[in-house]
């Protein structure tokens, strides 16, 4: 005798009495009634799961609306991946219906949230702030500033791509490995300065964003000095290091947006001693003598920008600043000849006599 069944009746039918037994070598454990979960090698499993996920997203989607965008598309406050959820709402009143909502949804499922492992963010004015809270079943959750979001990148596989030679994460665990290495070493002499003199703060004192922006420095100061060890067996490109009371020129992306080609190149190739200078040219081969055609010294870089007496001698160094100087003292010295021609006007002062 056969009878036609619903879909409910079907699932229903499929997990009833759902039993599992584990064999390891030669010892078999006792049969085991499966009760909540997802069944591994279960295709049904997985859709039925996934299905009911939808169903309690969608019900507890009418708390509150989602954020509306610029061309005016209203997203959805709810966004889920199996069992990870995303809640985006424009006010914390609303933030807070929608986990209410989902808290009562759930443990109608006879399942539950795990605060700890949850994190939030709230955003007003576009800055951070920690002045609000949430919860779920009486745990609050810990914001963002708070406890990173490592155990959700490691849940859902995300790997920052930065390259075969440089990867972000290594970079990061070195960082965090010398500043707690830094904090049993204490306060150390940096450079020139005397002891003390750069008060840093130790990086098991502080929280939040002033910790990121530790480890921050640290992964910069790394590579600048992975690329200083590089340089120091580089004669050539490492010129730079050998200036003594060398003024730091700091340059911006405008003014790079606004220089000139061949500003640029004649920058980068001043820095690395790359410029077509005599001693330079003879290296290469591609003069017979490095000496300077003026003084018939070595003509090195230094040389020719700034170290050549018969140039220094006949002015060239200074010209451009002379004829800045001379613009300055044309206009002043027709200032003084104009007001020579001028008479001054006279002015009389009337005293009253007394009687």
């Amino acid at each position: 005798v056969s009878h036609a069944l619903d879909l409910p009746d079907i699932g229903m039918y499929y997990y009833n009495c759902f039993s599992l037994r584990v064999t390891s070598g030669e010892t078999t454990s006792a049969v085991l009634r499966l009760e909540k979960g997802i069944i591994t090698g279960c295709t049904i499993s997985v859709i039925l799961f996934a299905l009911a996920m939808n169903m309690q997203v969608k019900s507890a989607e009418v708390e509150c609306r989602g954020p509306l965008t610029n061309s005016g598309t209203r997203q959805p406050p709810i966004r889920a991946y199996m069992h990870d959820l995303t809640v985006t709402t424009t006010s914390v009143p609303g933030c807070r219906w929608i986990l209410q909502g989902l808290e009562r949804l759930i443990t109608w499922t006879r399942m539950d949230f795990k605060p700890v492992k949850s994190r939030s963010l709230v955003l007003r004015r576009g800055k951070v702030t920690d002045k609000f809270r949430f919860s779920l079943g009486g745990v609050r959750i810990p914001s963002v500033s708070e406890k990173s979001v490592k155990s959700l990148v490691a849940v859902v596989g995300i790997e920052v791509r930065t390259g075969r030679k440089w990867r972000a994460q290594e970079a990061v665990d070195q960082a965090e490995a010398r500043l707690r290495h830094s904090v049993l070493v204490g306060t150390v002499a940096a450079g020139r300065a005397g002891l003390g003199n750069k008060p840093r703060p130790h990086y098991n004192q502080v929280q939040g964003k002033e910790r990121h922006h530790l480890v921050q420095d640290d992964v910069q100061a790394g590579v600048e000095e992975a690329r200083t060890s590089k340089m120091v067996w580089m004669r050539k490109q490492a010129a730079w290091m050998r200036w003594e009371q060398a003024l730091d020129r700091k340059i911006t992306w405008s003014e790079l947006w606004k220089a000139q080609p061949h500003q640029i190149k004649f920058m980068v190739q001043s820095v690395y001693d790359v410029l077509p200078s005599p001693s330079n040219l003879f290296c290469w081969c591609l003069a017979e003598t490095p000496a300077c055609p003026l003084c018939q010294r070595r003509g090195s870089l230094e040389h020719i920008l700034s170290c050549r007496p018969k140039a220094l001698g006949e002015g060239r160094y200074r010209w451009r600043h002379d004829q800045v100087l001379r613009v300055i003292a044309d206009v002043i010295s027709t200032g003084i000849s104009f007001s020579r021609q001028q008479q001054p006007a006279k002015h009389a002062i009337t005293f009253v006599g007394r009687r």
